[in-house]
């Protein structure tokens, strides 16, 4: 088998976003072309893609940091994702490689990542491609809601949306809104 490993481009979306949902992050191909830009423009990202017979069969994503109890920056591989019909082909392998090559360019003195405690299969792939468990990750899911004036405002006109168009509110609080039950706090008390 042929790999390609490349970087991931727009029109990866709609197949990005199958593997993703794969991963068990059920999203959409624009959900996908949305982050895919956000993260091309960063310069601490970089998201590639496994290509194989002209189709994409893995994912893997690359953050890079630079952590206050280190001198060098660090690198976390903050998604990895193979189709479920074509792993144990190396491909895991080889998308891993490509970003720990990358980490390395970057002078990163640490390359590592987080993973669910169910999924006992990474884990043993993880081990065999010579990463070490170090410790625990621990969570805790933020209630945050981005929605943009400008969304808000096609659906429901007010002085308060309108001309906002770049400045998003967070924040939900529940209400009795026509916006499925959704006020936007924006900090303003008045």
């Amino acid at each position: 088998m042929e790999l390609t490993i490349r970087d991931a481009r727009p029109d990866d979306a709609p197949r990005l976003a199958e593997l993703v949902s794969q991963l068990g992050y059920p999203t959409s191909a624009a959900a996908v072309a949305a982050r895919l830009e956000r993260l091309r423009v960063r310069e601490s990202d970089r998201v590639v893609v496994a290509e194989s017979e002209g189709g994409v069969v893995g994912l893997a994503s690359l953050h890079v940091s630079q952590p206050l109890e280190y001198d060098e920056p660090t690198a976390r591989v903050s998604a990895l994702v193979v189709d479920e019909a074509q792993r144990r082909r190396g491909i895991g392998e080889a998308l891993v490689g490509e970003l720990e090559a990358e980490a390395r360019r970057r002078r990163c003195c640490l390359l590592y990542l987080t993973t669910a405690e169910p999924r006992t299969d990474a884990h043993a792939f993880y081990r065999r491609i010579g990463f070490e468990e170090t410790g625990r990750r621990f969570a805790k899911r933020l209630l945050w809601l981005s929605i943009c004036v400008a969304e808000a405002a096609s659906r429901v006109e007010s002085p308060k949306t309108r001309g906002l168009l770049p400045y998003c509110l967070t924040s939900p609080r529940p209400c009795a809104s026509s916006l499925r039950g959704v006020c936007w706090d924006d900090g303003d008390s008045s």
